[in-house]
């Protein structure tokens, strides 16, 4: 009788999604750091992605549509309904 043996080698593989950094936020159209609900701001930094779904974005606690996304910067419309904010949340995927 013959006997086979399979050996099977499992790797474990870690994918790191780079964890996108903000240095600035601006008015598309002042460049001031003032935003108003409902406007178009750009946001500067790094590890954004190269497409507007690869990472998501939240303003006060609510979602900012994003409307175009590369390495270095991203384009996004402030919140309409938003009152207050303090912060400017970025995520990858």
């Amino acid at each position: 009788m013959r006997r086979q043996v399979c050996l099977l080698a499992c790797a474990t593989v870690s994918l790191a999604l780079a964890t996108p950094a903000v240095n600035g936020v601006v008015d598309q159209v002042r460049y001031s750091g003032r935003l108003a609900p409902g406007s178009l701001a750009t946001v500067i930094g790094s590890d954004f992605g190269t497409a507007p779904g690869s990472v998501s974005v939240q303003v006060g606690g609510k979602a900012a549509y994003v409307m175009q996304a590369v390495p270095t910067s991203m384009d996004i419309q402030i919140p309409v309904d938003l009152v207050q904010a303090k912060s400017i949340c970025l995520w990858n995927g």
